[in-house]
């Protein structure tokens, strides 16, 4: 059975460009976009339960790591991997502390294909 993705980030192009690589190198992966934390909390209330939460960290009206943060005393149990262009301070200590994987913009499709092996080992 294939897993599903939840891809969250505010730019539309990351978005389709994120689905498309899964397209490519994981073609059994359903698949969900979200432009912002709080899309991707109603796409979960709504019934999507994702597997995987690929989510850039920094974004308006809710980022990666409130939506991280949202979850963190739920029952849910997403498996991340984060995205971001740059990392200040905030970022940097959320991504130690929290010990996820973070793929740095622009990524490649192998990058990313690669990182998803990790994630779906730790099963």
């Amino acid at each position: 059975m294939g897993k599903s993705v939840l891809i969250v980030d505010n730019d539309e192009q990351v978005r389709r460009a994120i689905s498309e690589m899964l397209d490519f190198c994981r073609p059994s992966f359903e698949k969900q976009v979200a432009g912002n934390g709080i899309e991707a909390l109603r796409k979960i209330a709504s019934g999507f339960i994702p597997d995987i939460i690929i989510c850039d960290v920094s974004m308006p009206v809710m980022s990666g790591i409130a939506l991280h943060h949202a979850f963190s005393q739920s029952d849910f149990e997403f498996r991340w991997l984060f995205t971001a262009a740059s990392f200040n301070y905030r970022v940097r200590r959320f991504l130690y502390e929290e010990q996820v994987p973070v793929l740095l913009k622009p990524f490649w499709i192998k990058e990313l294909n690669e990182a998803l092996e990790i994630i779906l080992a730790e099963e």
